[in-house]
């Protein structure tokens, strides 16, 4: 979904001019969940997480793991920042009809993919040996 909603803002052929507005919320949301994925240095024991997926489909982490997760941490310091108010830049974004949701924000979706779709590759590359575990759709 987030190479999806990538595709369709770059395209920027939309039926309705609104049509902008909800591909640019999945790619927020699918790009936090990602780098949450990639880097967050507390997950939940109920996560998915880079570190820890490769147990649960019984795979060897990739030798890149640690290399993958210092990155994965980079990218979510970056967009998903904490400060006062508990909350990161996209999540204040995406969560609650705050004063954040109204402010300006020039969300760079080109550089933001390019600096994640390398992570992502690389692990579906890892993950896609492992039947079941990827499907395409």
């Amino acid at each position: 979904m987030l190479r999806f909603a990538a595709t369709r803002l770059v395209e920027r052929n939309w039926k309705h001019s609104r049509d902008e507005w909800v591909y640019l919320e999945t790619f927020l949301l699918h790009y936090r969940n990602l780098i949450e994925f990639l880097g967050n240095e507390a997950p939940r024991n109920t996560d998915l997480h880079v570190t820890t997926i490769w147990q649960q489909a019984n795979l060897t982490p990739p030798a890149e793991i640690e290399g993958i997760y210092a990155k994965g941490k980079k990218l979510f310091m970056e967009y998903e920042p904490t400060d006062a108010q508990g909350g990161g830049r996209i999540s204040q974004y995406l969560h609650h009809c705050t004063m954040k949701r109204i402010e300006f924000k020039d969300w760079q979706i080109d550089t933001m993919t390019a600096e994640i779709e390398p992570l992502l590759a690389e692990v579906e590359r890892h993950l896609r040996s492992s039947a079941g575990i990827l499907k395409d759709v």
